[in-house]
């Protein structure tokens, strides 16, 4: 037998003065449908949570958790090689070879086990740090080709540039914990960077 679902695709039943429910928010904020069905919601009892456990397991076996934090920050670029005539990166790169910026959206994913103490994968605030200390600091309203010296052999395509961004936060975040970088160059084009045991 089915368990009924919502919209959204999740089992809605809820409980209030008038008995058991069943809550269709149809997945718009501030809109429900409620429509009392108590024989049907008595063929599917509420699980208990106190059945469950939560973190990790003996034994080992946790549930993988993912947590994205995003930051924003800002540059100007050009494609450009040095080793290219002025009219061979005119051809290569087209408009892209003139000075011009971008404003960045950057979403960093960690992945791992909850903290059995902290009940967090790591925490928010050292994730920020590392951003601002390896990313902000390197990269925010600076030119990536005059203020840089990671594109004087490459030029800083959203590729190439989130590639880099990806190598830096590894480096400085725990082993093993940087799931994928997703790095926006405008609201409907991004690169996604990814562990490589994601």
């Amino acid at each position: 037998m089915r368990v009924p679902v919502g919209s959204c695709g999740g089992p809605l039943i809820a409980s209030g003065d008038a008995g058991d429910v069943i809550v269709d928010p149809d997945c718009r904020p501030g809109l429900s449908t409620r429509r009392q069905l108590p024989s049907l919601v008595a063929e599917y009892p509420r699980a208990n949570l106190a059945d469950y456990t939560f973190g990790p397991k003996e034994g080992g076996g946790g549930v993988l958790v993912r947590v994205t934090r995003t930051v924003h920050f800002s540059t100007s670029l050009r494609y450009w090689l040095d080793d290219l005539s002025e009219e061979e990166n005119r051809k290569r790169f087209g408009r892209d070879a003139d000075r011009h910026g971008h404003n960045y959206e950057l979403e960093i994913t960690v992945r791992g086990e909850p903290d059995p103490q902290t009940g967090m994968v790591i925490n928010l605030t050292e994730i920020q740090s590392i951003a601002e200390c390896e990313i902000l600091e390197r990269f925010d309203h600076r030119d990536l080709n005059e203020d840089t010296e990671y594109f004087s052999r490459i030029p800083p395509t959203p590729e190439n540039f989130a590639s880099l961004i990806f190598e830096l936060l590894e480096r400085s975040l725990p082993a093993g914990r940087l799931d994928r970088i997703r790095l926006y160059q405008g609201p409907d084009f991004y690169v996604d960077v990814l562990g490589s045991d994601a």
